[in-house]
């Protein structure tokens, strides 16, 4: 057995130690331009290894060790994970029919994951041989926008580029149920609108689980309470949620279906927040069995309502109607670039086939919004300074997260805030509000920021001197 003599690991601790006093001695502009560098490394260093990924497949180097293929000799000479290792695959592939695609990852103007979503898009079934031919469109968007946004846009490409998908919407559709021992699992699957309308749902039942935690964390723990003191995770809140939920399903009468829901009846978040402080007061064991939901004013107890936002623009629209009434569509397509991109999503971004929007609106199961060419919703003013109501669903439409650049708080759980401050004389109208969450909001306040909407539709937060948070890479 060797041994290591602790002389020996002297000089490298030494070394470690001083590279910690030079960090530690760094202003913090040249701390943030020391990660912005690092940053870029990485992205070079992604580029060189694609680059040399290409050589290793060409010899077949991997085939001597028993591998079938690069995505197999990463997972196991490298320890990718399974999904890092299929992009990587693809994109080397990518980067065979697009060079430009490396010389962007090279130069470091394209993140890594933002690479390795494109490799997974030109594999993708039926609609792949097409990324090339929009490639460039794909690197500018990528520039602009952080990952969501990025992931977002790609599949509102794919869904537009591929319509009709494998097989009709109908057929895929599934539930399981099954038991081990002691536990089950449930799993769905299903169109994206169905899924929304799940998504939404879910959510109120969700806040009602938190406020309960809430109020029993200030119940104990006072002005000590906080997000790490709740007596249970958001996963099992989430599951309460779900055993709540079935408590209050009832049967239709046979043979009629539940009346649509008019949109003025209920709001997801009529306050915007989408886990907001509790006041305190609630019982000890308030959560030691599920809550019961509130009963809707004007409805049976139990009832609970919610209302599924679809943001859609006309000529998508008129295309999805087309498609359900088997019409052949005399439309041009919208281009799926571009501030006249199409789209048909809700308002945290899960993109709705545009047939399914236009059934949903024959039925009247949600809020539709049909927005004009520049991808804004129908101009609604108030009176008041607050926005509410239709209009802040209106200008919450504007996005499908917090505008703060790489924010992930979904447009249902934030708030709507001025983008030209009221103090300042900014109107409440579409046009001058957008979603924030309320640590942003609050900061913007605080930091005298900015919040701009281009017209090529690009969220843009500038500091107080005006300089670019996040710039185009």
């Amino acid at each position: 057995m060797s041994t290591v003599c602790v002389d020996d690991l002297v000089p490298d601790l030494l070394d470690d130690l001083r590279a910690v006093d030079a960090v530690v001695g760094l202003s913090d502009a040249e701390l943030l331009a020391e990660c912005r560098s690092e940053e870029l490394g990485r992205r070079v260093a992604e580029g060189r290894l694609i680059e040399r990924m290409i050589e290793l497949d060409r010899r077949r180097l991997y085939v001597a060790d028993g591998y079938t293929c690069l995505a197999a000799w990463g997972r196991g000479a490298h320890r990718w994970e399974p999904l890092e290792a299929r992009s990587r695959r693809n994109l080397v592939k990518l980067v065979i029919a697009c060079p430009q695609v490396l010389e962007r990852l090279l130069a470091g103007g394209l993140g890594v994951a933002q690479a390795h979503l494109l490799g997974r898009l030109f594999k993708a079934p039926r609609i792949g041989r097409f990324v090339p031919l929009f490639i460039d469109d794909f690197l500018a968007f990528a520039a602009e926008h952080d990952y969501v946004g990025f992931e977002q846009h790609c599949r509102a490409w794919k869904l537009l580029m591929d319509q009709d998908g494998s097989k009709p919407a109908d057929w895929d559709r599934r539930a399981r149920l099954g038991f081990t021992d002691h536990e089950f699992l449930l799993s769905m699957s299903g169109p994206a609108a169905d899924g929304a309308k799940w998504q939404a749902l879910l959510a109120r039942f969700e806040r009602i689980e938190w406020e309960l935690d809430w109020e029993h964390a200030r119940a104990v723990h006072g002005d000590d309470a906080c997000s790490a003191l709740l007596a249970r995770t958001s996963e099992q809140r989430r599951y309460d949620a779900l055993q709540n939920l079935r408590s209050h399903v009832t049967l239709p009468p046979r043979g009629q279906r539940d009346e649509p829901v008019d949109a003025a009846d209920a709001d997801v978040f009529a306050d915007g927040d989408g886990g907001g402080g509790g006041g305190g007061g609630g019982e000890a064991d308030a959560v030691s069995e599920p809550a019961r939901a509130r009963p809707a004013e004007g409805r049976p107890d139990g009832a609970v309502t919610t209302v599924v936002d679809i943001v859609v623009d006309l000529q998508t629209f008129l295309h999805g109607l087309d498609r359900v009434f088997g019409i052949p569509g005399n439309l041009a397509q919208r281009p799926p670039f571009g501030p006249d991109r199409a789209r048909c999503q809700t308002l945290d971004g899960v993109s709705i086939h545009p047939r399914d929007a236009a059934l949903a609106a024959l039925y009247g199961t949600v809020r539709l919004v049909v927005t004009d060419e520049f991808g804004r919703p129908v101009q609604m003013t108030s009176a008041s300074r607050l926005f509410t109501g239709n209009l802040r669903q209106a200008a919450l439409m504007g996005a499908t997260t917090c505008t703060h650049p790489g924010c992930l708080v979904l447009t249902t759980h934030c708030q709507v805030d001025h983008l030209v401050p009221h103090s300042h004389g900014g109107p409440t109208q579409v046009d001058n509000g957008g979603p924030g969450c309320r640590h942003h909001n609050n900061w913007r306040y605080t930091a005298r920021a900015q919040t701009r909407l281009r017209d090529d539709g690009v969220w843009t937060t500038h500091r107080a001197d005006g300089s670019r948070i996040a710039p185009a890479d």
